[in-house]
């Protein structure tokens, strides 16, 4: 009897031995700015993008984007209409430039913004 429950506890070590020696491992590259909370990120929807000068489309243009092209947002500002103070446009400043609010779409993370650019792209 002492000889089986032996013989038991033995195989159930080796099989718990070898059970555990084919873990994988996980790699988690983040540098915490991509969930921080206070930061914004944009995904370029439209087609071909002009990086703004400042917020207005009557300023010059600084340099160009593509669709699912992903940024990190730095500020907004509101473009009153003259003619209806009550119409406006959002502008989004970022590293390159401004963009307005028809040409990105914001997410509260930058892991939200890359699984709809890999949407996008389909």
């Amino acid at each position: 009897m002492k000889k089986i429950s032996a013989a038991l506890v033995l195989f159930s070590l080796c099989a718990l031995s070898f059970s555990c020696k084919n873990k994988k491992s996980i790699d988690i590259n983040c540098d915490g700015l991509e969930l921080s909370p206070d930061i914004k990120w944009a995904l370029i929807v439209e087609p071909y993008v002009a990086y703004r000068s400042a917020s207005g489309y009557e300023n010059h243009v600084l340099d160009h984007g593509r669709r699912g092209d992903i940024l990190q947002l730095i500020g907004s500002d509101f473009v009153y209409s003259d003619d209806q103070p009550s119409n406006y446009v959002v502008w989004y400043k970022f590293e390159k430039g401004w963009l307005s609010e028809s040409d990105v779409k914001l997410y509260d993370n930058k892991f939200k913004a890359e699984n709809a650019a890999k949407k996008l792209k389909k």
